[in-house]
C-alpha cells in the first residue's frame, strides 16, 4: 500500500523522502482524501481506546469513559484533527511568503500533512492502559 510505504520512508529516511513530496503534484483534496483522512484516524482510535477500555489513571483509581462519549470525543478529535492541518498551513503560509503564487496553500499544507505521521504515531499511545505508580 502506497500510503504506508510512504509513511515508513518518512519516519526512516525522511531526508530522501521530502525531495519527492515536493516533487509531487497535489491538491487540497488528494492530500486530505488520500493521506489525512486515513492517518487521523490513529489518534481518534487510540484515545477512544484508551478511554474506554484501558482507562486513566486517577487518585488511586482507574477511570473509564462510556463508549458513547468515548465515540462523541473520536469524532470530534478526528474532525478537530483535520480541521488543525488547514489552520496550520494557512498559519505557514503567513508567517513564511514564498515568491510566486501567495495565494497557493498546497505547499504549506503537503508540508504540514506528511510531517503528521510522527505525531499520529505518538498519539497512538492513548490506547496504552496507564501505568502504576
Amino acid at each position: 500500500m502506497h500510503l504506508v510505504a510512504r509513511v515508513g520512508r518518512i519516519l526512516s529516511s525522511p531526508g530522501t523522502e521530502w525531495p519527492v513530496i515536493a516533487g509531487e503534484a497535489a491538491s487540497i483534496k488528494s492530500l486530505y482524501l488520500g493521506y489525512a483522512a486515513i492517518l487521523a484516524l490513529i489518534p481518534a482510535i487510540g484515545g477512544f481506546i484508551g478511554q474506554t477500555i484501558t482507562g486513566f489513571e486517577y487518585d488511586g483509581f482507574t477511570i473509564r469513559t462510556s463508549p458513547s462519549t468515548g465515540l462523541i470525543w473520536a469524532v470530534v478529535s478526528y474532525v478537530y484533527g483535520l480541521a488543525m492541518l488547514i489552520v496550520m498551513a494557512k498559519i505557514i503560509q503567513l508567517i513564511i511568503p514564498k515568491s510566486g503564487n501567495a495565494t497557493d496553500v498546497v505547499g504549506p499544507l503537503k508540508l504540514v500533512v506528511y510531517a503528521s505521521p510522527r505525531s499520529g504515531s505518538a498519539a497512538s499511545f492513548w490506547s496504552c492502559p496507564p501505568s502504576g505508580g
